[in-house]
C-alpha cells in the first residue's frame, strides 16, 4: 500500500502499549509494505514521504527492530532503500537535509531535475488514492502525462549531468535512464490495456522483458531480473482483461487471481539504543 494510515498504524497503536506492558519491550515491527512495492515490485515507487512519517512514528512506540522485504531494484528504487536506512539508523534525522545532501552529493549538476524526477512519481503514486486504493490502485498512475514529464525531467537531468566534472554523475543518470526505459514500456503496456490494442500490448511486453535482460549484470542490481521478469508476463495477462488491473488485483479471496511466487529479501536493522547506530548505506561521493 502507499501508505501505513490503514490497518497496520490501527494495529502498531493499539497493540504496541499493551505488548510493552507485558514483555518490556516491542522488539520487531515486520511492515513490509513499506519498501516492497507490492507486486509487482520493479515499478518507481519513492516512499520518501510515508518513510519519513512511519518510522520515526514506530520508534515512538517503542518498536527495537524494523523488519521490512523488498527486491534489490536499483534502478527504481534506491531512493528508499537509502531514506530508510538513514532514518532506522537516526530516527530523528532531518529528512530535508538528507534528501538536499543526498541529490547534491549524489548527483551534482543534475540534482534539480532528477530530484524532480523522484518526486513526480511519488506525487502520483499520492495522488492515486483518489481511485479507491483497495491495495493496487496506486498502478493507476502509469498513464502517458506521467511519462512525458518525467521523460522531460530526466532528459534534463542528462543534459546536465554532462557538464558535470564527475564521470560518476553522468554514470548515475545512467542508471536511472535503466529504470525509466523499463517503466517507459510499462506504461505502453497500460496504454495499449486502455485502447484494447492487444498487439501494441503483446509488443510493449516482449520490449519490458527485453529491457528487464539488458539490465542483467548491472551493479548495483538494476533490477531483480528474473523476478522482474516473471512478474511483468503476469501484469500482461492482466491487461488482456478489459477490468482495470488494480480491481483485478484486489484483496479479495474469491475474486484474487494467482501471482507469481516472490523470493523476497529480508533485513532486519536495529533502531540506536543510547548511541547512534552504523550506518550501512552507501556514502555518497
Amino acid at each position: 500500500r502507499p501508505d501505513l494510515g490503514g490497518w497496520a498504524r490501527r494495529f502498531l497503536v493499539g497493540v504496541a502499549p499493551a505488548r510493552q506492558d507485558r514483555t518490556h519491550h516491542l522488539v520487531r515491527a515486520q511492515l513490509v509494505q513499506h519498501l516492497n512495492a507490492a507486486n509487482p515490485t520493479q515499478y518507481p515507487w519513492p516512499l520518501v514521504r510515508i518513510l519519513r512519517r512511519d518510522i520515526p512514528f514506530v520508534r515512538s512506540l517503542g518498536v527495537e527492530t524494523f523488519t521490512s522485504e523488498t527486491q534489490q531494484n536499483w534502478a527504481n528504487q534506491g531512493i528508499n532503500f537509502y531514506v530508510a536506512a538513514k532514518l532506522i539508523a537516526d530516527p530523528a534525522a532531518d529528512v530535508d537535509a538528507l534528501l538536499k545532501e543526498y541529490y547534491t552529493r549524489f548527483y551534482g549538476a543534475a540534482a534539480a531535475p532528477i530530484r524532480r524526477y523522484w518526486e513526480r512519481f511519488e506525487t502520483a503514486m499520492a495522488d492515486s488514492t483518489a481511485v479507491g486504493d483497495g491495495g493496487y490502485a496506486w498502478i493507476s498512475m502509469f498513464r502517458r502525462p506521467l511519462l512525458d514529464a518525467s521523460a522531460a525531467d530526466l532528459a534534463e537531468a542528462e543534459r546536465l549531468a554532462r557538464g558535470d566534472s564527475r564521470q560518476i554523475v553522468r554514470d548515475r543518470i545512467a542508471f536511472a535512464r535503466l529504470g525509466f526505459d523499463y517503466t517507459e514500456a510499462v506504461i505502453e503496456m497500460f496504454e495499449a490495456h486502455y485502447r484494447g490494442d492487444s498487439l501494441a500490448l503483446t509488443e510493449w511486453s516482449q520490449k519490458a522483458v527485453e529491457r528487464l535482460y539488458q539490465t542483467t549484470g548491472t551493479a548495483p542490481q538494476a533490477f531483480f531480473v528474473s523476478l522482474a521478469v516473471g512478474q511483468t508476463k503476469y501484469l500482461t495477462s492482466l491487461l488482456r482483461s478489459p477490468v482495470p488491473p488494480w480491481v483485478l488485483l484486489r484483496p479479495d479471496a474469491n475474486q484474487r487471481p494467482g501471482r507469481p511466487g516472490l523470493s523476497p529479501v529480508r533485513d532486519g536493522c536495529r533502531f540506536p539504543s543510547g548511541r547512534r547506530h552504523p550506518d550501512h548505506s552507501e556514502k555518497v561521493k
